[in-house]
């Protein structure tokens, strides 16, 4: 996934049954998905896969396996997750280096390891 990737998932579950997803840090501090359980919702409905980060639930930031928890477990029937760029994959893959705390392509500064990736869109139509 490129770094500057963001995508929503919305996933619909019965409240009374888990996710089966182990979430972990990484060393960039990334809520990262470690782990899928097989029959559980999300392998069922096919949408996050093992090195996703999740940064969002239901529109609020969660950067910790705790605090992920809490806001699952608000949440009712449905879910909508941000998933973020794994900085952690994109630098195995050799695209990207780590030089001075930054993440760089071609030598040209990314983003910056422990801040925010703000992305900024325009709406093209209304919703009236």
């Amino acid at each position: 996934m490129p770094v500057e990737t963001i995508k929503m998932v919305g996933l619909r579950r019965d409240p009374s049954k888990p996710l089966g997803l182990t979430v972990e840090l990484d060393e960039f501090k990334q809520l990262v998905v470690a782990r899928i359980l097989a029959g559980g919702v999300i392998d069922k409905q096919s949408m996050l896969h093992v090195g996703d980060v999740i940064l969002e639930v239901n529109g609020t930031p969660v950067r910790t396996p705790d605090e992920l928890q809490v806001e699952v477990s608000r949440a009712k029937e449905n879910l909508t997750l941000k998933i973020g760029p794994n900085v952690d994959e994109e630098i195995k893959s050799g695209r990207y280096t780590v030089s001075g705390g930054q993440v760089k392509q071609n030598g040209i500064a990314s983003l910056e390891t422990g801040k925010k990736l703000t992305c900024y869109m325009r709406a093209l139509f209304t919703y009236n």
